[in-house]
């Protein structure tokens, strides 16, 4: 079991536009300021530093549009693996109601029903 540390305030200096827009988004969110920055700050070290430095190379060398469809990407692939988790899931629930109540699940296309959902996703979007 992870032994779990007592939490530490840290700093960042940023402009004042980006202090802004995290104080919106935080509000939007539900949370405050220093949650949403930390959830950040969580998501941004569990990548591997190959992402860190691309992320940093894209920045400084791609146009603002680059830089927008290459975060429409990252988007796209969270947005699979939700629902490939979600999918997953579904499998495991289904496959343990079935077993309560007999039903057949040799008759669901499971992955059908993912490509379903993503063609509509794509679509609609």
């Amino acid at each position: 079991m992870a032994t779990r540390t007592a939490g530490k305030s840290i700093s960042a200096w940023v402009d004042g536009d980006v202090a802004a827009t995290v104080e919106r988004a935080a509000a939007l969110e539900g949370h405050t300021p220093a949650q949403f920055v930390a959830a950040a700050t969580k998501f941004y070290l569990a990548l591997p530093e190959q992402a860190h430095a691309a992320w940093r190379k894209a920045q400084v060398m791609g146009t603002p549009e680059e830089v927008n469809a290459a975060l429409r990407e990252v988007t796209r692939a969270l947005l699979n693996a939700q629902i490939n988790i979600a999918a997953a899931r579904g499998r495991e629930e289904a496959e343990r109601a079935a077993a309560v109540s007999g039903l057949d699940l040799e008759n669901i296309d499971f992955v059908q029903v993912v490509q379903d959902v993503r063609k509509k996703r794509s679509s609609n979007g």
